[in-house]
């Protein structure tokens, strides 16, 4: 509707009515409709409104500004009904609030997650802004994947993704299962972190939803494991890098390659490197992991290396995020390489 002709407003009371501003006009517009109606959705079946109806200026895109008059969105939002919330930006992505990280749209363009606005929740995705991709046209294809996914998902909703992470606390235990792994010979994900003092923590996914997260070392690098446990957990897990049958898939390689070699002189055998697989297929994309998990995987944004900082907002704020985060990160290389080997095979 753009014009209402009521006497009175049933909401409000009042009896001053005004053309009601149509958000996404301009060129953002124009090119935000090309893209629904190539995702088979046209702009018409869409309710596409602004969180504020005026225009702003830099300064003022933030919620201490706008916040006052979400409750106006909120209304709309509530009679419409949606199934699904697209943020597109940074201003719409900090109305609905992600659950924890910064509501940055680069870091979570492509995740699904719950948001609230005005106490009702939904169902949201990120997605650039359609200005932004004026500005910088090669993010032309993370918009139109993002925007297809969501109208995708708001079609047929699936349901969230259930990780596994396997943590054993004995150091029997730990071995056992490696040794399982050496012996299936069944292909794996692998991550870890750490540096050249050593490894903190590293993890095998066994499958796009179940990996075992073996730590090694605290936030204040002291030893979780008796030195004789950790000697026999690190042989193991050089046995099965080594182990030519079991294939290991990891991003960026040649950093855990390395990081073995310099500390335990282990030989990473049968390595395939997700990172070189997407270089392969998107050339002109970015190569990190949150980009290519956002792209072949349904992970939402899982933060950032390192512990939280001022320069680091989206850390790890214990050993245990520093572990689910290395975890998801062998999943999402393994399903990642899955994807990219489904599309290389005839």
């Amino acid at each position: 509707r753009q014009l209402v002709t009521r006497d009175r407003c049933d909401r409000c009371g009042t009896t001053s009515f005004e053309e009601t501003p149509k958000p996404f006009v301009g060129e953002s517009g124009r090119l935000l409709d090309a893209i629904l109606s190539e995702s088979g959705l046209p702009r018409e079946r869409c309710f596409v409104g602004n969180v504020r109806r005026t225009p702003l200026n830099e300064d003022q895109k933030n919620l201490d500004y706008c916040g006052p008059v979400l409750p106006r969105l909120a209304i709309d939002l509530e009679e419409f009904a949606p199934t699904l919330v697209l943020c597109l930006g940074g201003l719409s992505l900090s109305a609905f609030g992600p659950p924890r990280f910064e509501p940055s749209p680069t870091k979570w363009r492509g995740s699904r997650f719950q948001g609230t606005l005005e106490g009702v929740e939904y169902e949201c995705m990120a997605a650039l802004h359609p200005a932004a991709i004026l500005r910088e046209p090669s993010q032309l294809a993370l918009l139109r994947f993002d925007i297809a996914r969501a109208v995708a998902e708001a079609a047929h909703p699936s349901p969230p993704i259930q990780r596994v992470i396997d943590a054993p606390t004995s150091a029997d235990e730990v071995v056992a299962r490696l040794r399982t792994i050496q012996a299936t010979q069944t292909p794996v994900g692998y991550d870890l972190e750490g540096n050249h003092e050593g490894v903190t923590v590293c993890s095998f996914a066994t499958s796009a939803t179940a990996a075992l997260s073996i730590p090694l070392r605290r936030r204040n690098w002291s030893h979780i494991w008796s030195t004789p446990d950790e000697e026999r957990i690190v042989r193991a897990i050089g046995n099965v890098l080594e182990e030519a049958a079991v294939k290991k898939v990891a991003h960026n390689l040649a950093f855990e390659q390395f990081t073995h070699r310099w500390l335990y002189g282990h030989q990473l055998r049968s390595g395939e490197c997700s990172m070189i697989g997407w270089n392969v297929m998107l050339p002109e994309l970015e190569k990190n992991l949150s980009v290519v998990a956002s792209i072949l995987t349904r992970q939402e944004y899982w933060g950032e290396a390192g512990y939280v900082s001022p320069s680091n907002p989206n850390g790890w704020r214990n050993d245990a995020d520093r572990d689910t985060y290395n975890a998801i990160d062998s999943c999402v290389c393994l399903e990642a390489w899955q994807r990219l080997m489904a599309e290389f095979t005839p």
